[in-house]
């Protein structure tokens, strides 16, 4: 009889069958982060279709259990790689090895799976059935969805609705591309498959490097600081025009490796998707694009890779954006098609905090900014006035109780809003760092308690002449609403209950509740109308059931997952 619960178990036999994994690893370790970030970007290429559709991750289709074997197999080359750092990159001859890097993917998913399982049981969305069976069973304990899932689904949607912003961008260049598919095509036909594709023709280099530049004005959003700032040594501006032309050369890559095995069949695709690159090479190329300096340009590169140093802290949970570049060696990269096409800036941002955590904090304050533009354009009509910047509200004796973001009066209405805006970072890359999110977001309801404490005291019209005096003379104020939205968090599995003096949310919410569009003169009740969405939405129930019975094999054992209890004891009796 084991003395282990059985959630110590599966802890237990995940590790076993994480090192007999490990041991599988070739002793070139470059090698095997090649052939795995190739394998890795076959499949998320296969499953973009088309690949100029609004980015999506396969994730999606299983919210609850994320396939994040690459995470995991990522961290097992990383962890060996500073022992046997020699690059032998695959050839396409190399099938040994493509065949190796697709069965790790599979297993490691599978274990990566089990780790969600043992993840969700801790935090009580998941209960294991204790016992003396080999097998594990799990079934779902909450109606409500985990904190992660309403993330990445309000994520999702957000990236979804904006890439419909440049649609019509998006179809000129394609319709474009047309006219430049014989170059493409007379390039393959010269090209050498394991070359870089810096330079190719005029025509073609700018065609994607305005493709690289509408992908990145297209997820801008991830990453809202003025140009000028200064993070990390390189101003946001670089950052952003080096991760277009990474963007651009990597769909330039992809089209010409199609050419190319158009032309010669018994090529295969994958193995021509991750070339290992110089880093010399890469970094005079981009300097020679951009016009920078190469030494500020390696740092740009920098902050945008992965390395053995910084694996376990972007690759430890689920579902977290996914690397652009990897780092093979001081002289060795090899990009990730996935990473660049996916969420780069979001990576970009963590790894920024991590690098260069005093001039990070430093400059979170513009997010506020930000953020209350974006509110902002939804009440752009005349019939609101707004506040140009953050109110404060004191007490009695002067002191100061609390301020408010953002303020916007109704004409119209008489209808006085005020917003609390919380601006997190996305994805919590631990249980701990969750955590203080949650608690971060919560605190705000000691503003709403301040706010309310204040408006008791005073008239709400006396906020009238923070606005503009002019625009609000001999108007007062009919009604007023209380609102905390979060720019990517609100609703955690695990936090208390809103206090229901305010209306809480997150910034996507808010957008897909009143259709994306601005509130415009005739609208009836706008902040009111709001105000009752929001109380009555309820984001962290799914629209639908949330899984079918999940088997997942680890070893010789298997772990059962059922959507709830009551299917559980039916399968098991």
């Amino acid at each position: 009889m084991s003395l282990l619960s059985k959630q110590e178990q599966l802890r237990q036999l995940i590790d076993e069958q994480q090192e007999h994994l490990r041991q599988t690893f070739p002793p070139q370790m470059g090698s095997a982060i090649v052939a795995l970030t190739g394998a890795r970007d076959w499949h998320y290429l296969m499953f973009q279709r088309p690949l100029d559709a609004a980015h999506r991750d396969d994730s999606a289709h299983n919210p609850y259990l994320y396939p994040s074997g690459w995470y995991k197999a990522l961290q097992l080359c990383f962890g060996k790689a500073a022992d046997s750092p020699n690059v032998s990159p695959p050839n396409p001859g190399q099938r040994t090895l493509d065949a190796w890097a697709d069965q790790v993917l599979l297993e490691c998913d599978l274990l990566a799976k089990g780790e969600q399982v043992l993840a969700y049981c801790e935090t009580g969305f998941m209960r294991m059935q204790q016992g003396e069976q080999e097998d594990f069973s799990v079934w779902l304990a909450s109606r409500n969805m985990p904190t992660e899932w309403r993330e990445r689904e309000d994520l999702a949607w957000w990236t979804s609705t904006l890439a419909r912003t440049y649609e019509h961008e998006m179809l000129e260049l394609a319709t474009g591309k047309i006219a430049l598919q014989q170059q493409i095509d007379a390039f393959a036909s010269q090209w050498q498959a394991d070359g870089t594709v810096y330079r190719t023709t005029p025509e073609l280099d700018d065609y994607y490097l305005r493709l690289g530049r509408l992908r990145v004005k297209s997820m801008a959003y991830h990453f809202f600081y003025p140009a000028q700032t200064l993070l990390g040594g390189c101003t946001v501006e670089l950052y952003t025009q080096v991760l277009a032309i990474l963007i651009g050369w990597a769909l330039k890559h992809i089209d010409l490796c199609q050419a190319y095995v158009a032309q010669h069949p018994s090529c295969a695709l994958r193995t021509l998707l991750a070339p290992h690159q110089t880093m010399a090479a890469l970094v005079e190329a981009l300097s020679e694009t951009s016009g920078s300096d190469r030494m500020t340009i390696r740092r740009a590169l920098d902050a945008y890779s992965l390395t053995h140093e910084n694996v376990s802290y972007h690759c430890s949970v689920a579902g977290t954006p996914v690397p652009p570049l990897l780092r093979l060696d001081e002289q060795h990269l090899v990009w990730s098609l996935t990473g660049l096409l996916g969420e780069p800036f979001l990576f970009l941002t963590r790894e920024l905090k991590l690098r260069n955590s005093y001039e990070y904090h430093a400059a979170a304050h513009v997010h506020e900014e930000f953020f209350r533009q974006d509110l902002y354009r939804l009440f752009s009509d005349k019939r609101f006035v707004k506040s140009a910047a953050s109110i404060e509200l004191r007490g009695v004796q002067g002191d100061l109780s609390t301020d408010v973001d953002a303020l916007i009066f109704d004409r119209k209405t008489g209808v006085l809003a005020l917003f609390e805006l919380k601006s997190q970072d996305p994805f919590a890359y631990s249980r701990q760092e969750r955590i203080r999110q949650r608690n971060y977001f919560y605190n705000a309801g000691k503003q709403v308690l301040a706010c309310v404490q204040w408006l008791n005291r005073h008239e709400a019209s006396a906020l009238l002449t923070r606005l503009d005096p002019k625009l609000v003379k001999r108007l007062k104020v009919q009604k007023t609403y209380l609102f905390v939205l979060g720019r990517y968090l609100a609703h955690f599995f695990d936090g208390p209950a809103f206090d229901r003096r305010a209306a809480w949310g997150t910034w996507p919410q808010v957008l897909r509740l009143v259709n994306e569009a601005p509130f415009g003169a005739e609208d009836a009740h706008p902040i009111q109308s709001l105000y009752n969405k929001l109380l009555k939405d309820t984001p962290l129930a799914p629209l639908s059931p949330v899984l079918d019975v999940q088997e997942i094999p680890i070893g010789e054992r298997t772990i059962y997952v059922y959507p709830d209890f009551k299917t559980y004891k039916h399968q098991v009796e």
